[in-house]
């Protein structure tokens, strides 16, 4: 005897999917639709951008045609509730600095909604917000007049929600579900790249707000049987959002790339899943319909195109995610982050995450950034008190000092930054060193690291923040910047300099050991490599023992993960070969140097700065290859420039018709990581 369940369960199995549904124009004349997107009938009578309306859904509040549900809020737009001046309520909420005015919410509940409705931001200069701030202080808050502004204040700057699909969807449900299917992989495979992402990646990389939520929806998705129902994967995403489909083949690509050895065969995975993000993104209208379900889903798309060395189209997407995050107003502080609970702080921290990956792209194209706007500061919002750092807040506060250095060069007004003063550049130094001191233990002191993702989390800040004080000091490098300052405090500060980049050297050296991130991350890379670059231009190699020996840790790490036996596979990418090949170069002309030279080995920093009189405290260096300053002149030559004797090694990436004169350690750095190869 059959059982309900089971009749129930073969019904389901039977049942044939839904098609599209009828368009609107042929649902009100009671005609056929031939389920198309225009249809033939709505071609036919001239009337195609009628096609793909919908009327407002009966769930709206009344208030006439066109106007849309808010969520209640301070500070949104026409809210007929809002509390009078002088109210309990009114006395005991702070208001912010600029309301926020919310969108509609869909009708229709989605699944994997991993964020609230979606707000648009305006500032507390725009018309709409000077309205909003007179109605509140006015004596008659309900004048027809001024409910007719809250209205219209919105649609007169384009900000008001669509009612309708902005624009015509080129696939029907049955064709998304298709190229979804042939897109997914396996269950076993995307554990595999999801538990990747979570153990090597994300730790490194924390740029989803609330990983536990998303890992939920990922054991849901493969919870759903295998079989020919309803309830498969692939049906399991038609009836997510887009947004967050998006987001999951980001979090796969991301996957793909930290394998230990990457074939030709993972490579052309990688770049599927990142073209089915962006189609996915397609569907949700992300350029158009901000959400922080498809901002988090960009974020990652720009770590993924890093990684790939796509970064002009990372660079290119920060620009737009930032745009989208301001449009939501998840840069601006609010009265307080406890205000909106867990909800404000992740809004605020995925705007911290964007300035992130924007601060590392403008920090290696130097280029201005596009988030160095006036926003909630992570370094006087996270640097205070006695609360202790951990590596998510650390890189968020770096960040700051990283900006700063950013858009100094780039200011609008440039006579507010025509000379940065030696106490502007200490003060920035010493903001790094503060983030160092309040780090935990756990992750500040190596022999206090008590797990190994511990001893990763320290590794990797020293990396980042050694890099970040070398750019910070590089200045001092090249004889044509900073000649305003002292000479010795140029000297102290081309000390720090090297110095800097030697720990960053040493930190990336240390985490090839302990990280697959190392060898596939790009802003790892570049930095351990920028780092080893530089020394090497400077000659650091012939003057420093122990710069010659991390050098040789670093041949032997890199060249011993390359297969040989594997043609198709390649573990460095091109500028990266070319940055190998001219260090590998650079090494062994300046140990021979070091070699047969009977001149004693200097400190390589210190060995200039004389104890004694004479020059401003500055006395003449120690013998050394390249010409001799004059007494008049003793800092027309920089002994931690450019090293003369380099040019060889070098040649091939170099521009033609440049002089030996001409040439100074930014322009060889550049030369030799983004030439031509």
């Amino acid at each position: 005897m059959l059982s309900p369940e089971s009749v129930q369960n073969t019904l389901k199995s039977k049942r044939k999917g839904r098609n599209l549904r009828p368009c609107y124009p042929c649902r009100q004349r009671k005609v056929k639709c031939s389920d198309t997107r225009p249809c033939r009938r709505c071609v036919e009578r001239r009337h195609e951008h009628l096609c793909s309306y919908e009327p407002p859904s009966k769930s709206c509040e009344p208030g006439g045609p066109g106007l849309t549900k808010r969520r209640r809020g301070q500070g949104d737009y026409g809210s007929p509730n809002r509390s009078q001046p002088g109210s309990p309520q009114h006395a005991s909420t702070p208001p912010q600095a600029a309301p926020t005015y919310h969108a509609v919410e869909d009708a229709e509940p989605k699944l994997n909604s991993l964020t609230p409705a979606t707000s648009v931001f305006l500032g507390e200069q725009s018309v709409p917000s000077f309205v909003e701030e007179q109605i509140s202080q006015g004596v008659s808050p309900h004048d027809d007049g001024a409910a007719e502004i809250r209205q219209t204040a919105l649609p007169m700057l384009g900000l008001q929600p669509s009612e309708q699909e902005l624009f015509p969807q080129w696939q029907t449900s049955g064709e998304y579900a298709q190229s979804i299917q042939e897109a997914l992989p396996d269950k076993t495979e995307i554990l595999e790249l999801f538990s990747r992402y979570l153990h090597v990646v994300y730790p490194l990389n924390p740029f989803l707000l609330d990983i536990g939520r998303f890992e939920i929806e990922i054991g849901r998705l493969l919870e759903a049987p295998s079989s020919r129902s309803l309830q498969n994967p692939q049906i399991y995403l038609l009836r997510s959002k887009p947004a967050w489909t998006a987001l999951l083949f980001a979090v796969l690509a991301s996957g793909l790339q930290c394998a230990r050895v990457r074939t030709s065969d993972d490579k052309l995975k990688c770049r599927r899943h990142i073209s089915t993000a962006f189609h996915c993104l397609h569907l949700a209208q992300a350029s158009v319909k901000p959400s922080l379900d498809c901002i988090q889903a960009l974020v990652v798309l720009v770590h993924v195109l890093q990684n790939e060395l796509l970064t002009e189209a990372a660079w290119t997407l920060v620009g737009l995610v930032s745009r989208q995050a301001q449009s939501l107003g998840l840069h601006v502080e609010k009265t307080s982050l406890q205000q909106d609970g867990s909800n404000g702080v992740r809004q605020v921290q995925l705007w911290w995450i964007i300035m992130w990956q924007d601060s590392l792209l403008s920090l290696c194209f130097d280029r201005a950034p596009v988030t160095a706007v006036k926003c909630t500061d992570p370094f006087h919002t996270l640097v205070v008190g006695d609360k202790e750092l951990g590596y998510q807040e650390a890189m968020c506060a770096l960040t700051h000092v990283t900006l700063k250095i950013s858009a100094r060069r780039y200011a609008f007004d440039l006579t507010n930054s025509a000379n940065t003063t030696y106490e502007d550049v200490m003060r920035d130094f010493n903001m790094v060193e503060q983030i160092k001191a309040k780090l935990r233990a756990e992750i500040r002191v190596h022999d206090s690291c008590r797990s190994i993702q511990d001893l990763v989390h320290y590794t990797c800040f020293r990396l980042h923040s050694s890099f970040v004080q070398g750019a910070l000091l590089r200045p001092s490098l090249n004889t044509k910047n900073w000649r305003y300052l002292a000479p010795s405090q140029r000297q102290e500060l081309a000390t720090k300099c090297i110095n800097s980049y030697k720990n960053s050297l040493d930190a990336y050296l240390n985490l090839l050991a302990t990280s697959t991130s190392a060898r596939r991350s790009w802003a790892m890379l570049h930095n351990g490599l920028a780092s080893a670059l530089i020394l090497a231009i400077t000659g650091q190699i012939k003057h420093d023992s122990s710069v010659a020996s991390m050098l040789e840790r670093l041949f032997a790490t890199l060249r011993a993960d390359s297969s040989p036996s594997e043609a198709s596979t390649k573990e460095l990418w091109d500028p990266h070969e070319r940055g190998l090949w001219a260090l590998q170069r650079m090494y062994e002309r300046q140990t021979m140097e070091a070699t047969s030279s009977i001149m004693p080995l200097a400190d390589p920093v210190m060995g200039t700065i004389s104890a004694g009189a004479g020059n401003g405290g500055v006395s003449t260096p120690s013998p050394a290859p390249g010409p001799v300053p004059s007494a008049a002149e003793p800092f027309d030559i920089d002994y931690f420039t450019f090293d003369p004797q380099s040019i060889g090694e070098i040649s091939a990436f170099l521009p033609d018709n440049v002089t030996d004169g001409d040439l100074m350690v930014d322009d060889v750095f550049d030369s030799v990581l983004w030439g031509s190869g």
